[in-house]
This record gives structure tokens, C-alpha cells and sequence, in this order.
């Protein structure tokens, strides 16, 4: 008992220390005789109070504050800190995430004030809302405890008007639960992003739209969000919807119709086609899966450091954000007009006169210049008045030493091609720098990253062996699946055939099983064998000499593959079927001679997978 009790108090001695304070400890006597208790507490008159936990795996230490202190202070919230293996972490609170929101602004030139404004306690979570301000700017933040980690939502109060965010945008962080002392307050972000407040929102439609266009993932917001590379691709996701309802809701009407007319239990088959619901999970989890088989390789982790943080706060600054949502708004204006492409034209032109009105706080130049070179009305220029106010200059050289700050670092990491620093250091001087005042803002950052890009070194061959090799491991416990399941196949018809006691309820239970596990399997197939297939094979396509193109020859590969698969399971389903019909012919035989060849082809196909990655394995080593 004395050593449990020695360790909290070397914990509390600990917590005392990281506070700048000195424990003392004073005994209190209880109601039953002999027993004691001490009561822990500093110079500030705050109490100590510490307990062991296993949910923790170590021991929490409670900082109380003292009434005094809440008073002056306006502090209501006790600290609450974890000795754990030898470090102590300060559980996440109130306190931490704004100073954390505060330093997150800092880093982009920000110079915000917090102040909480409302708390609630619900069954399941801890939400506080609190205001962000700088000058009349002002925005709303929402808290949530949520488990395993804290959500902060960041808004503009009106985001027709933004100051902190992209128009009609938001800033949603993870928190992790606890900091480790003497580590940045920077690492107590797990990952952040601006999302469309549309595509955000808790309301059931934009949570249904989220789901449907996938913009949960970067990637895909990447690629066709409004914002994205193909905001037309959109539409091909639309048709993938409203083609696959529909053809679903016909196919099992009709079915219905036809089991219907024939009696029995047949009905029960449609259940199966309802599991390829089962198809949409398994395809998000083994899409996470097989992403992390590229980490190791250079694109992967390009993407992820043009994604952090450190290299997101440049282009994310006041300033840079200042202009970047008065182009925003200007875009949206030429894009309501004939000529989009003429209008951009002119904007680039004068920019630079821009500039240096901004430069000189001269805001009525801007909407003089703009009035006259691109013809804005004065509905136009209301319209644009609070981004043309909220204008600032940037400093061009110091934004050009810390991009090229950022590709040493990349360049130190192996990630770059051998000399690629010294091109990207003159591109970032004699190009990028210029494309600033020549070009949006969006669109200069654009062309670095694209530049970037092209200086991002081809994987190693030993990189792309070990994909492989990663590819093969993860997709055999499938394969094997899938072969069990193919036996079960034969378990289930020959069960139906010589037991005629067989409950009717096995078969659907049974059918029920074999759907989802199809859809599991192919999900995970598909996933895995993917990445092989664009990292490697497609790559070697696009080097090929004797390949003009190499998308033109992967559709066509693909195309070909889906032929093979329409004709040889549609020969598959002739041939079983004849088996059937010959039968009384041949005494049964024909049935167990087609079921035999059967399982003679799907062996052979195992096999054929087997060597297709084992030879792929051994060429990509041959070639290290």
C-alpha cells in the first residue's frame, strides 16, 4: 500500500514541478479510527488529486483550481495530466485547443483573440461554442468532444464574407485526447482541412451528398469537387447512382413477378442481390488498406507533405488568403458572363497595377481598375467590396525562401530527382515569384506543385518489388477465401441433393452468406491487385517504346478482360446448364462431369494468379 501511495505522490511532485509550484501535504482525519487521509495542495492554494487507472495505463494526476483563481482568472476547468512509462501528457481541454487554434493563426500572420461563449454536456459528447476574432472580423467555433478525439469546426460568421476561411468553407481539425509535456503544441493535431460547408453540414441531404460524392476523401475532392482538377466527373458519379437504382428497382420487380408466377420459395434468391450493399464498406476499408501499401514510394510521399501542415500554412496565410478569396469571388462573377476565358485574360493583365494599389492602401484605385479594365458594374463592385477591403500585400521573397526551404527538406528525404533543389530553387526566384502578380494566386501555387511533381523521382525498383510483395500477402488470405467458397458451393448442391431433410431456411441463410462474402472478396481483390496495376504495369506502359499510348492500351486491356468475363461466364452458365439437360441421357454423369471440369478450371485459375505474381515479383528483382 505505501509503494502505490509513494507513486502518487511522486506523480503529484511531478505535475507541481511542470506548474512552477511547490506541494504540500496535510493530513485529515476521517470518521473511522487510525485511518487518515492527506489532502495535496500548492502556494496558489490549488488541490492535487491523484488515482491509478488502467483505461489511462497510468496515473492521473487533477489539478483543482482555487476559487480565487476562477475568479480572477474566469477559470472554471481543472487540469488534468497522465504519468505514464516514465512521460507526462496533459490531457486535451478547452484551454489546449484554443491555444492551439490561436498558434494555428499565428503561423499564417493572424493575430486572433478566443473567448468561449456557450458550453453544454450532452449523453454523448462535451460541445462548447466559442467566438474568433481579429478587428471587426469575427468567426464561430464549435467544440465537440467526441471519442477517440476532439472535433473542431471553424466558420466565418457570414461566409458570403470571409476573412479566416475560402468563401462559403470551413476549417474542421482532429484533436488528439493528450499532449505529451515539452512536445509542440502543433503535435496535438491529428489532420485538418477546408471543406465546402455544404458538403460538411450535419443536415441529412449533405450528409447523403457526401457520402454519394466520396468528398470525405482528399483524393476525390481533388479531383472533382468544384474546386477539384474535373468538377465535370461529377456527373459520371450521377449516372453511376441514378443507372444502378433504377436498373435494381426494374431487376427485382420483375423477379418478384416471375417467383411469383412460379410458386415455391424462389423469392428469397433477390436477397442476395440486396448484399451488394455489403460491397460499399468493404470497398472503403480495403481502399484505406491498399493505400497504405504506397507509403513507401515517392508520390505517396510527396502528396503527404504537400498536405501537412508545415508546407499548407504558406499558401494558407492572411495574405495569400486575402487574395485568394477576392479571386474566388471574381471568378464567380466571369463565370455568369460569355466570355470567361477573355475576363481571366484581363485580370492577369493588371494584376500587377493591383498590387500595387493594395501596396499603397489605395482601395478606391482597385475598384477604379477593375471597373474599367474588366467593365464591373456597380452591383459587381458592391458584390466585391469586403474582399477588395480585406486586400493585403505579400511579401514575395519571403514566401519564395520558404517554399525553397521546403524542397531542401524534400530533397533531404530522397524524394526529389538528384538536382531537382538547385532547378526548383531557380524556378522559385525567376518564375514562381513572378506568376504571383501574373497569374490567381490558386493558379501560381498550381503551377509549383505541378512543377514539383515533375521533379518527383520514378520508385526504385527495389520499392516497387516490395509493393508487389506487399500486394501478393494481402491478397492471398482472399484467395484462399474465395477457393473455400467455391467449395462450399459444391457442399450446399450436393447437401440439397441426397438429404432431403434439409431445412428450407438453410438455403437463403446460406445464399445470404455466399453473396456477402463475394462482394468482400472481389472488393478486396480489386483494391490490392489496383496498385500493381497503375503503380507498376501502367508506369512500364507509359516508358514503353513501342507504346504510343498508354492509356489507350490499359482501356483496351480492360475492355478486353470485361469481353473474356461476358463470354466465358455466360459459356460457364451454357455448359452447367447442359449438364442438367443431358442427364437423363447419360445417367446423372453429365452433371458430375461438368462440375468436375469445374473445379479442374477454378483450380487452374488460382494457379494462374499464383504465377502471374510470382513472375512479376521476380522480374521487378531481376531488374534492381
Amino acid at each position: 500500500m505505501d509503494g502505490r501511495k509513494s507513486i502518487l505522490e511522486d506523480s503529484i511532485e511531478k505535475i507541481a514541478q511542470i506548474l512552477n509550484a511547490k506541494v504540500e501535504k496535510e493530513k485529515t482525519h476521517w470518521i473511522i479510527p487510525l485511518s487518515s487521509k492527506y489532502r495535496y495542495f500548492d502556494q496558489f492554494n490549488r488541490e492535487y488529486k491523484a488515482c491509478f487507472s488502467k483505461r489511462k495505463n497510468g496515473v492521473i494526476v487533477r489539478v483543482i483550481p482555487s476559487k480565487i483563481e476562477k475568479r480572477l482568472n474566469l477559470k472554471d476547468e481543472k487540469k488534468e495530466f497522465i504519468v505514464r512509462d516514465g512521460k507526462i501528457y496533459r490531457t486535451t481541454d478547452i484551454e489546449i485547443i484554443i491555444e492551439f487554434i490561436k498558434n494555428f493563426f499565428s503561423k499564417r500572420n493572424y493575430n486572433v483573440d478566443i473567448s468561449p461563449a456557450k458550453k453544454t454536456i450532452g449523453i454523448k459528447h462535451h460541445w462548447i461554442k466559442a467566438i474568433i476574432k481579429e478587428g471587426s472580423h469575427r468567426g464561430d467555433i464549435e467544440i465537440v468532444r467526441t471519442i477517440p478525439y476532439w472535433k473542431v469546426v471553424l466558420r466565418d460568421e457570414d461566409p458570403k464574407k470571409p476573412f479566416f476561411c475560402t468563401p462559403f468553407h470551413q476549417y474542421i481539425f482532429h484533436i488528439l485526447p493528450e499532449l505529451e509535456i515539452g512536445k509542440s503544441i502543433e503535435e496535438i493535431l491529428i489532420d485538418y482541412q477546408e471543406s465546402e460547408i455544404a458538403t460538411t453540414s450535419v443536415s441529412p441531404i449533405s450528409m447523403l451528398r457526401r457520402a454519394i460524392y466520396g468528398f470525405k476523401s482528399p483524393n476525390l475532392r481533388a479531383f472533382y469537387s468544384e474546386e477539384g482538377l474535373f468538377p465535370e466527373v461529377k456527373h459520371r458519379i450521377r449516372l453511376c447512382v441514378f443507372a444502378n437504382l433504377g436498373f435494381g428497382i426494374a431487376n427485382a420487380s420483375v423477379f418478384v413477378r416471375v417467383a411469383e408466377k412460379l410458386k415455391g420459395n424462389a423469392w428469397y434468391t433477390i436477397a442476395v442481390g440486396a448484399l451488394a450493399f455489403a460491397r460499399a464498406p468493404a470497398e472503403s476499408y480495403y481502399m484505406r488498406k491498399s493505400l497504405g501499401l504506397t507509403e513507401h514510394l515517392p508520390s505517396t510521399s510527396l502528396q503527404k507533405f504537400i498536405d501537412s501542415q508545415e508546407f499548407k500554412r504558406i499558401y494558407e496565410s492572411k495574405e495569400i488568403k486575402s487574395w485568394r478569396n477576392f479571386e474566388r469571388a471574381l471568378t464567380e462573377i466571369f463565370r455568369k458572363r460569355e466570355n470567361f476565358a477573355v475576363d481571366m485574360e484581363n485580370y492577369m493583365r493588371i494584376k500587377e497595377n493591383i498590387y500595387k494599389a493594395v501596396e499603397e492602401k489605395d482601395y478606391q484605385k482597385v475598384s477604379l481598375l477593375l471597373k474599367d479594365n474588366l467593365k464591373l458594374d456597380e452591383s459587381e463592385l458592391n458584390s466585391l467590396k469586403i474582399f477588395i477591403n480585406n486586400l493585403l500585400p505579400f511579401n514575395k521573397e519571403k514566401i519564395v525562401e520558404d517554399l525553397r526551404d521546403k524542397v531542401k527538406k524534400l530533397s533531404e528525404r530522397n524524394i526529389l530527382k538528384p538536382g531537382s533543389d538547385v532547378i526548383l530553387e531557380k524556378y522559385l526566384k525567376e518564375i514562381f515569384s513572378h506568376n504571383l502578380l501574373r497569374y490567381s494566386c490558386n493558379k501560381a501555387f498550381k503551377l509549383f506543385h505541378d512543377r514539383l511533381k515533375q521533379e518527383e523521382r520514378t520508385p526504385t525498383k527495389q520499392e516497387i518489388h516490395q509493393l508487389i510483395r506487399d500486394c501478393k500477402r494481402n491478397i492471398i488470405p482472399f484467395r484462399i477465401f474465395d477457393i473455400l467458397l467455391f467449395f462450399s458451393l459444391y457442399i450446399v448442391g450436393y447437401t440439397a441433393t441426397f438429404f432431403p431433410n434439409l431445412p428450407d431456411l438453410a438455403i437463403p441463410i446460406y445464399y445470404l452468406f455466399y453473396g456477402a462474402s463475394a462482394h468482400i472478396i472481389t472488393a478486396a481483390l480489386n483494391r490490392f491487385s489496383s496498385q500493381v496495376g497503375l503503380q507498376y504495369l501502367y508506369r512500364q506502359l507509359e516508358n514503353a517504346p513501342t507504346i504510343r499510348s498508354a492509356a489507350d492500351v490499359w482501356n483496351e486491356f480492360n475492355s478486353h478482360i470485361m469481353r473474356l468475363w461476358a463470354v466465358f461466364s455466360s459459356l460457364g452458365l451454357m455448359l452447367g446448364v447442359m449438364g442438367k439437360i443431358l442427364s437423363s441421357i447419360t445417367g446423372n454423369f453429365s452433371r458430375y462431369f461438368v462440375e468436375g471440369i469445374a473445379l479442374l478450371f477454378y483450380i487452374q485459375g488460382f494457379r494462374e494468379w499464383f504465377l502471374y505474381y510470382e513472375k512479376l515479383e521476380k522480374k521487378s528483382k531481376m531488374e534492381e
